[in-house]
């Protein structure tokens, strides 16, 4: 859910009023002169997020609690996401779309 809300906020679909994490922690970094050089993915309940790394381009690291939650590689693990980027079109982000 978290992801589709931000989805829809970056494609302009609905408004927050609020400063989201990853923006907030951004502009904190750079207002204390600092820098992300590196994130540890650690995993549980709720998952793993790598994206404050990915914005800043930094290296992910990922700890054994993250590594367990992984999906094992298979030869078909791509077929469900393929199959949907072969129907799948922008019309379908647009507000009211049934996708």
């Amino acid at each position: 859910m978290n992801e589709a809300n931000r989805l829809a906020r970056c494609l302009g679909m609905t408004a927050c009023p609020c400063t989201p994490i990853f923006e907030l922690t951004e502009q904190l970094v750079g207002h204390l002169g600092a820098a992300v050089v590196r994130a540890y993915l650690e995993g549980d309940e709720r998952g793993i997020s790598g994206a404050l790394a990915v914005r800043a381009r930094a290296p992910i690291l990922a700890r054994d609690s993250a590594l367990a939650l992984a999906r094992p590689a298979t030869p078909d693990a791509g077929d469900d996401v393929r199959q949907w980027l072969d129907r799948v079109n922008p019309g379908d982000f647009e507000p009211g779309s049934a996708h």
